[in-house]
């Protein structure tokens, strides 16, 4: 049986994945009958307000659009 990952950015460092968030990613999955999957929060810079959260979403766009998904498991990246 194949594993897929998703892969969780938190810029804000809440320190935990968001449940509600988690159950809509888990909910998508089953949909498409899609059972194992595998949470790995990414290492990533933290923000330093409240107020930046679009500007780090867009550069991690960036980043994975530009160096491919793999990005995310390397711990050098971001």
């Amino acid at each position: 049986m194949k594993t897929y990952t998703c892969y969780y950015l938190d810029s804000i460092r809440n320190g935990t994945i968001n449940p509600m968030l988690r159950q809509i990613i888990d909910a998508a999955m089953a949909l498409h009958a899609i059972q194992n999957v595998n949470w790995v929060k990414a290492k990533c810079p933290y923000q330093t307000g409240g107020t930046e959260c679009g500007y780090y979403v867009l550069k991690f766009m960036k980043e994975v659009v530009e160096e491919g998904i793999e990005i995310l498991a390397n711990d050098n990246a971001l």
